[in-house]
């Protein structure tokens, strides 16, 4: 993986490495200036071993997630990667024709003249084609077998004479095999299962190799004879080897073939034609890469028209585009692939000079797209300039160059830095989680010596010092579970990847777990430094313990600040300015003593002096602006300034950090209000934060859509998720914990009527509720890991429209055929069958997918796009009953109607729900059409006509192009399977200008009599079908198999996230362990008095029981909130769905969890039912 939230992984790791240098530095030099303070904080570790095991189990959990999180995403990078190198093999581009016509003379010199010119080392000519073959050994078939016809260049005239049909001109001036090895004319070696290298040389007339994929399918060896069923005739091909699988033999479980270009260009009736040429770059599969953009750039150059180049050129000189994309280029938001190529178009333009690097980066349609989009998006964009550009380009370049290795790893980094960005995102909740387990084992831990610490502040030792005895043991703790947590991470990373196997390996695609070194480095550094940052803040905290206080063993109080005047800070500040000349000054002062250990120090300072200065110079500032920030006007002058800001901006996140800065700003401020009128402290306090909780939950709680007619649509990240669900757990727990009598009296008036438990339930509750700061930890980790995974059981409740209302998304059809070879007469052919019923046959709809580029007429984006067209004849617009999200009341006013429309008039269409900008946040990335202009009122299914100008790839109209009408938009519920299914419209087969395209309909979508099973029909019609090519889907079938997919992934995440659950119960276990400790002579007491043994331990659970059941009702409280708020968005897009809780689920979770707090409490409340009164009560 060489990404991670935008920031290179080697930058990452560098970053951690030079972090932990200076953590480590730092550390040895406390430690050899003060080794006593070391050896204090140390020596624990040791004595006790269940303690610290403990300890180490609770801090590893941030480094687990971590750890997980990008072992995930190096197992999509490398799975992806290696399927990509596998697949290709030697080949780094793959160069077509545009419309997929085949290449003339005049492309292949082009080719073949640069490619020598260039750092390239094989060039390799094919055509090929999908057919329906048959092993005759044991008749088994496979309907889409890839068969592929090679040939290699040669400067060999006899090799030359033996290829009759192959063209003279694909020799010409090529020298490039004179550079091959032996095996390179192969584009590498190609080898049989037994490892013996092979040659498609050597290849007898009408033999073929096959891959171990398509062999296993046929059940085929060597020496088998295939019937290879063409659109006319059926010929004979002999199995020459069965190939392992990379390379020219394919790879990703494949189907292919491989037989010599002459056979497969007789059987094709096209001699002399070439429809695909690939390029091996110099060096071996991988070490060709570094020159695939100098030998793509180089191909595009010399294909290039540059007459239309030149024109491009010129219209962007002579317009406003010079400064929209000076413009572009400083935008902060603006990504490294982005300023690379539009770097390259402003800096041609500024030496108004037609550059070759110009030519290439406007030839790339990549880069293209960047410039296309960076013009829409400026409203001072000249008037047609897009739509000219967009014209101009088209004529650029008739070669498709395409550098499909690079490509395809940039694929594999995108996916792989996406995925590992989702978990990431999704494992905060658990990190942060994490996190609050490190700071409450550091507060247990200092109340565990709280005597101890009070005694040392006693006779001398400083805040600092015992600050740096916490920092010191917990440096080390973090050192072990930073190590321990990376083995673990690595293990639960195993486990996950199993579920991702199931939610998405297929024989195309197969996962191998891998977790690379530099991961680990970056998983074992991030939680080392997660944690020592941590431990510093807890240890801070732990610095301020009230000496009378923590001697005498009272309750836990903190010791008030010194209050500083604002000439003292500001004197701090002055002196910060010049640590430097003070530092200087006294290594002088100790060379002058002579003193060497003072020189050393002082050096040593002076070293650190460029991470200390402006640490220091940063902490006096900060201190100076928390301190006015603290009365709480500020915020509201800052709070305000970010709404504006973020509203103008777009930015939904900062509009609602905006809105809670107010809220805390007004928080504050009342507090000052509540004192200056001498409200009581206690009161104070209670009002304000009630005040604060109740505010920003209410406004975090909001529906998503609530504010928009205030604020305009603004745009979200998914940080807005882990940030709201955060905020909310916060709210209430600081409610709760300061409304404590409140949670007493609630429990006394209701479960401690019980009769039996009023004894041990007051003490059970009494002491949590007491110990507020613990208390509020262990609950916000319960509260935040049951939110978020309330979340998903409820949305995975709702996703399953598809199953319970399957004609929306199959159109009432029962199965869906596809067909290699277009069939005369279906109906007829069906009924002369021995297999097949007509009777079964209800209706046959027929389609035609044509591939086009569609743009929207008068509309700001003026970019042609890749949309499908997708042709269907009257029985489909007669009998389909999908539905629709937006439609023109015009039309009619039910999904009939609009269909009865496009009966009646070819120029409408209805298209896609894909067409429309979703603002998903989590969604994947459309680069097909999208009408960007539209944005409809989800709540309303008004339609405002849609005019579409469209040329379909091969442009073979009877005109210059055709418009089309959208009337209507598709369901979503429809495409809900298929997430990668491009942006497509319907329209009528009787359309006049796609008539000479709707040769060879390829989709038949067939309705079966009630009662009769599809899974029966479709193997016979397979059958019955074969010479087509004919491959037929269940699509009741596809759905449940989508749905299981979404199921899966949503149990991965589950179970992803339900590591949280265990942070939560260490927690209670470490809790618990404790309160054995502080309260011995309490239990002592309380057996005294008459407490038995087992209501002793049965108290102890109770409250562990208390504190996780809160937490559980928090989070499922909140969770449902939060899904409700969701489910109104889905609800707005797609009609139908229902909110329904999943009891079920939910209280398996609550169960589940319970059980793991009560196991977790149970030790400790069995050692505190056995201790004696007497040992207690003497107890030291």
């Amino acid at each position: 993986m060489q990404e991670l939230f935008g920031l290179s992984t080697d930058s990452i790791a560098w970053a951690i490495i030079f972090s932990l240098g200076i953590t480590a530095t730092l550390v040895t030099v406390g430690v050899l200036r003060n080794p006593i303070i070391a050896k204090m904080g140390v020596r624990n570790i040791g004595r006790r071993p269940a303690q610290t095991s403990l300890i180490v189990l609770g801090l590893m959990l941030s480094t687990v997630i971590i750890s997980a999180s990008l072992g995930i995403g190096d197992t999509v990078y490398s799975s992806i990667r290696n399927t990509a190198l596998d697949s290709m093999g030697h080949i780094d581009e793959e160069i077509t024709v545009t419309g997929g016509i085949p290449f003339s003379e005049e492309q292949i010199r082009i080719v073949t003249q640069t490619a020598e010119k260039t750092e390239v080392d094989g060039i390799i000519y094919r055509i090929d084609k999908r057919f329906p073959v048959i092993n005759k050994a044991n008749s088994r078939t496979e309907s889409r077998m890839i068969i592929r016809g090679y040939q290699t260049p040669t400067t060999d005239q006899d090799s030359r004479n033996s290829l009759d049909g192959f063209p003279d001109y694909a020799y010409a001036d090529v020298n490039i095999c004179r550079r091959w090895n032996s095996h390179s004319c192969n584009f590498g070696s190609i080898k049989n299962l037994k490892g013996s290298v092979l040659s498609l040389e050597s290849l007898e007339p009408y033999e073929l190799y096959l891959n171990r994929s398509a062999a296993s399918t046929l059940g085929a060896k060597e020496g088998d004879k295939l019937d290879v069923i063409t659109n006319e005739s059926r010929v004979e091909f002999t199995v020459a080897a069965v190939l392992r699988e990379g390379g020219l033999a394919s790879g990703g479980g494949r189907k292919v073939a491989l037989t010599r270009y002459i056979d497969l260009a007789k059987i094709l009736n096209r001699e002399g034609e070439i429809d695909w040429i690939g390029i091996s770059n110099t060096g071996g599969i991988e070490e060709g890469l570094v020159f695939s953009d100098e030998v793509t750039g180089a191909l595009r150059l010399a294909s290039i028209n540059q007459t239309v180049g030149k024109q491009i050129f010129v219209s962007l000189q002579n317009s406003t585009a010079l400064n929209i994309l000076e413009t572009k280029l400083i935008d902060p938001l603006i990504t490294e692939e982005e300023t690379e190529s539009l770097s390259v178009i402003v800096s041609a333009l500024e030496q108004s000079e037609l550059s070759d690097q110009f030519l290439t980066t406007v030839a790339d349609p990549i880069a293209f797209n960047h410039l296309m989009t960076t013009l829409s998006e400026d409203q001072s964009a000249e008037e047609g300039l897009s739509l000219r550009l967009g014209i101009l380009w088209t004529q650029l370049n008739e070669l498709e160059i395409n550098p499909i290795k690079s490509n395809s790893l940039a694929i594999a980094e995108r996916a792989s830095t996406s995925v590992t960005t989702l978990f990431s995102i999704f494992g905060s909740f658990s990190i942060i989680v994490g996190l609050l387990l490190i700071f409450l084992v550091m507060v247990l831990l200092a109340a565990s010596r709280k005597t101890e610490m009070g005694m040392a502040r006693a006779i001398g030792m400083k805040r600092s010092h015992l600050m740096q005895m916490f920092v010191y043991e917990g440096s080390v703790y973090a050192l072990i579970s930073a190590f321990v947590g990376t083995v673990i991470g690595s293990l639960v990373g195993i486990a996950l990847v199993g579920l991702l196997r199931q939610a998405i390996a297929t024989p195309d695609f197969v996962i191998e777990y891998t977790f690379t070194f530099k991961s680990i480095l970056i998983a074992f550094g991030g939680g080392f430094l997660l944690t020592v940052i941590t431990v510093t803040a807890s240890a801070y905290r732990v610095s301020r313990l009230n000496i009378v206080v923590a001697i005498r063993g009272l309750n836990e109080e903190l010791a008030s600040k010194a209050y500083v005047n604002w000439p003292t800070r500001g004197k701090r500040l002055l002196l910060s300015f010049i640590l430097p000349i003070i530092a200087l000054g006294n290594i002088f002062k100790q060379i002058r003593a002579l003193q060497l250990s003072g020189m050393l120090i002082a050096l040593i300072k002076v070293v650190l002096l460029p991470l200390t200065w402006p640490i220091l110079i940063m902490k006096n500032i900060l201190s100076m602006f928390f301190t006015v920030v603290a009365q709480g006007w500020p915020l509201l002058i800052i709070g305000p300034l970010l709404v504006v800001t973020s509203i103008g901006a777009d930015n939904g996140t900062g509009f609602n950090l905006g809105v809670s800065l107010v809220i805390i700003g007004i928080g504050l401020l009342l507090r000052k209000v509540l004192i200056f009128v001498q409200i009581s402290k206690k009161k104070t306090t209670r009002i304000a934060t009630t005040f604060e909780g109740l505010s920003l939950l209410i406004f975090w709680g909001l529906p998503f859509t609530l504010l928009e007619p205030l604020t305009g649509k603004l745009n979200t990240t998914p940080d807005i998720f882990v940030l709201g669900g955060v905020t909310m757990v916060a709210s209430v727990v600081w409610v709760i914990m300061n409304n404590n009598e409140v949670l007493l009296w609630f429990a006394n008036l209701t479960i401690g009527k019980i009769t039996g438990i009023q004894a041990v339930l007051k003490t059970a509750i009494a002491y949590p509720v007491a110990s507020t700061f613990r208390t509020g930890l262990t609950i916000s980790m319960f509260g935040i890991v049951i939110f978020t995974l309330t979340i998903f059981a409820v949305l995975n409740n709702i996703q399953n429209v598809a199953r319970e209302q399957p004609t929306r998304v199959t159109g009432g059809y029962d199965i869906k055929a596809d067909t290699l070879f277009p069939i005369n007469d279906f109906s007829q052919q069906v009924a002369a069958s021995s297999l097949l019923d007509s009777k079964d046959f209800v209706v046959t709809a027929k389609s035609k997918n044509i591939q086009a580029i569609g743009r929207e007429i008068d509309a700001k984006e003026t970019q042609f796009k890749s949309l499908l067209i997708r042709s269907v004849d009257d029985n489909y617009l007669k009998t389909t009953q999908l539905q629709f999200s937006h439609y023109n009341p015009q039309y009619g006013s039910s999904p009939r109607d609009i269909w009865n429309s496009l009966l009646s008039d070819p120029n409408l269409a209805v298209a896609s729900n894909s067409i429309l900008p979703s603002g998903d946040p989590f969604g994947p990335t459309n680069r097909g059409f999208q009408a960007e202009d539209r944005l409809p009122d989800a709540e309303s299914q008004d339609w405002e006509l849609l005019q579409l100008e469209i040329l379909p790839e091969d442009k073979q109209l009877s005109g210059e192009s055709l418009e089309l009408t959208v009337i209507a938009v598709i369901d979503s519920v429809a495409d809900s399977l298929d997430f990668q299914q491009p942006s497509y419209v319907i329209t009528s087969d009787k359309q006049s200008k796609l008539q000479d395209l709707q040769e060879g309909r390829n989709s038949y979508f067939i309705k079966l009599q009630p009662g009769v099973n599809a899974d029966d029909i479709t193997p016979l019609m397979e059958t019955v079908f074969l010479p087509y090519g004919l491959a037929a889907t269940n699509t009741l079938s596809q759905i449940d198999a989508g749905l299981e997919t979404q199921e899966a992934f949503n149990k991965l995440f589950q179970g992803f996230m339900s590591l949280g659950i265990v942070v939560g119960v260490v927690a209670i276990g470490v809790l618990s362990i404790r309160a054995v400790v502080e309260r011995r002579k309490i239990i002592g007491t309380m057996r005294a008095i008459g407490y038995k043994s087992r209501m002793i331990a049965f108290s102890f659970l109770l409250e562990a029981l208390f504190i996780t059941l809160l937490g559980v009702i928090i989070g499922v409280g909140l969770g449902l909130l939060t899904a409700s708020n969701i489910f109104r968005e889905i609800s707005r897009e797609v009609e139908g769905v229902k909110f329904s809780i999943p009891v079920l689920n939910l209280a398996a979770i609550i169960f589940i969890t319970s059980i793991a707090a009560l196991i977790s409490s149970f030790l400790p409340a069995r050692q505190a039912s056995k201790i004696y009164p007497a040992e207690a009560l003497r107890y030291e």
